[in-house]
């Protein structure tokens, strides 16, 4: 199995390019041995991408433009301090972070995030540079999921480090939300 995600902002010579399937991999002698050989413009996309994102978790900065595609795409936004961080590892040896935040200000559909309010937040593990803006109790940006739920997450995806909530990025992240389109897609 294998897909390719786009928004509605994608090019379409990438849409098209990315959609590309092999198909005649099915009926060869020695079929296909993995997703690779299907979909070889949306496989080769994803690893240049991918080993990209490991390197830009390094960063201290998100770029602009995925910074306000954030502020797009997520049905959720809000900022907060962070009080506390630390690691925790289950017992089936699974590690992940867990930060105790204070909530700030609700910027797009945070109904639920109040003020003042403190939350315990479940954070992605990754670069050790990333996380010391956690142990600094530095004011970040949360993300609610893209699927609407109840998640919100200080890790934003797209290879990104933590957003800080400083004024030029909360400037960025208003100007995307202003760009959603999501509310007029669910009325329709």
């Amino acid at each position: 199995m294998g897909w390719t995600k786009f928004t509605a902002y994608a090019d379409p010579a990438d849409v098209r390019r990315l959609t590309q399937l092999d198909l005649s991999r099915l009926t060869r002698w020695h079929s296909c041995l993995n997703q690779s050989d299907m979909i070889a413009a949306a496989s080769s996309q994803y690893s240049v991408e991918h080993n990209r994102g490991r390197e830009d978790r390094t960063q201290a900065t998100s770029s602009s433009p995925i910074t306000e595609m954030l502020g797009r795409d997520s049905s959720r936004i809000a900022t907060g301090n962070i009080l506390d961080y630390r690691e925790i590892v289950d017992s089936d040896g699974s590690r992940y972070g867990r930060a105790t935040v204070r909530v700030g200000k609700s910027i797009q559909g945070a109904t639920d995030w109040w003020m003042g309010e403190i939350r315990e937040v479940r954070v992605k593990l990754g670069s050790k540079q990333e996380y010391a803006n956690l142990r600094r109790r530095a004011e970040i940006v949360f993300f609610g999921r893209w699927d609407r739920s109840d998640d919100m997450r200080p890790d934003p995806g797209y290879g990104c480090p933590f957003i800080l909530a400083n004024e030029s990025n909360l400037n960025l992240i208003r100007a995307g939300a202003a760009r959603d389109y999501a509310a007029t897609d669910d009325a329709e």
